[in-house]
């Protein structure tokens, strides 16, 4: 293989130059030796391999930075997995994932609920019934007390015979005992149920959980009053029904007053609002000049006025 000197010179050239110069009388020998002669080719094949390395070195680094390059354009593009026959990112992955977290948490919210619900309304039931014995005793005890109350005169059978008054008074301060017991019992379950019912109340009105929810149960809740009130509930009424589907239908019948309230005031602003007539100016221009014609005819009289009324009034 030829190496080529930096200048351009290649070795056949070197040496043709050398015989050349063998074959002349030298007046000054300044002819290259062997020795140089053999150096400069080193040197030429020196600086050939340096060039060629410095080319090598210089194309691997830009295939390094292409590679680079490469690489760096196949990391912003998200890997994509096979699944069955389906081709999927892991950004969608990820988002089926939220979804179907976001999905279970509503769906175990609304088991949650729905599974109090179904608590309280048992609950709700077992007072109720509770309630109903507890009244029923309650009524009987008072029968009996009012009974005895009205068949014994206890001043005179206090005078008369006093051992006999303290056995049915004795007997009658037990039974209003057991009585004011039942009534302290029924108020306790009064107040459970209560307190049940509002937790009913409140789990079947969902919106007064969301922000700005306590503003809407403050407005539903004084709709409802003035709807109670306005049927003719008073507060005792309100205070012994604690029960939230008459709250609940008192709620809807307000809102459903809210809204016709609404409506007819936006009635009667927009029938106070004044009422804009679109003009016809073509039609204004034609009237005023019919006029004008009828106005000429009748100060002149000529038929030549006559004939311009007339088709002022036909056109």
């Amino acid at each position: 293989m030829l190496n080529n000197h930096q200048d351009g010179i290649s070795t056949d050239d070197i040496l043709s130059k050398l015989k050349a110069s063998t074959s002349e009388e030298p007046s000054v020998d300044d002819t290259p030796k062997e020795d140089e002669v053999s150096l400069q080719d080193d040197n030429v094949d020196e600086a050939t391999e340096t060039e060629e390395e410095s080319i090598t070195e210089s194309a691997d680094s830009e295939d390094d930075e292409s590679l680079a390059e490469v690489e760096s354009e196949d990391d912003d593009e998200e890997p994509v997995y096979l699944i069955g026959d389906r081709e999927i990112t892991l950004s969608r992955i990820k988002e089926l994932e939220d979804g179907n977290l976001r999905q279970s948490d509503y769906t175990k919210k609304t088991t949650e609920a729905s599974e109090t619900r179904k608590k309280l309304e048992s609950r709700i039931s077992e007072v109720d019934s509770q309630y109903e014995n507890l009244s029923s005793k309650i009524e009987s005890l008072e029968g009996i007390i009012n009974a005895e109350n009205d068949e014994v005169d206890w001043d005179e059978l206090a005078d008369d015979d006093p051992s006999e008054y303290l056995r049915k008074k004795r007997s009658v301060d037990k039974k209003q005992k057991a009585l004011n017991d039942a009534k302290a019992i029924r108020d306790d379950l009064t107040a459970k149920k209560a307190n049940d019912e509002a937790q009913l109340l409140n789990s079947k009105m969902p919106e007064w959980a969301k922000e700005g929810g306590q503003e809407a149960r403050q407005k539903d809740v004084d709709n409802a009053l003035k709807v109670a009130s306005r049927l003719g509930f008073s507060d005792q009424d309100l205070s012994k029904n604690v029960d939230h589907r008459f709250y609940l239908a008192l709620i809807e019948l307000g809102r459903v007053e809210g809204k016709q309230k609404k409506a007819e005031v936006a009635k009667k602003k927009l029938a106070k609002a004044p009422r804009v007539t679109p003009t016809n100016k073509a039609a204004t221009k034609k009237l005023t000049k019919s006029q004008e014609t009828l106005e000429n005819l009748r100060k002149t009289g000529s038929e030549k006025d006559a004939i311009a009324a007339i088709r002022s009034r036909l056109s």
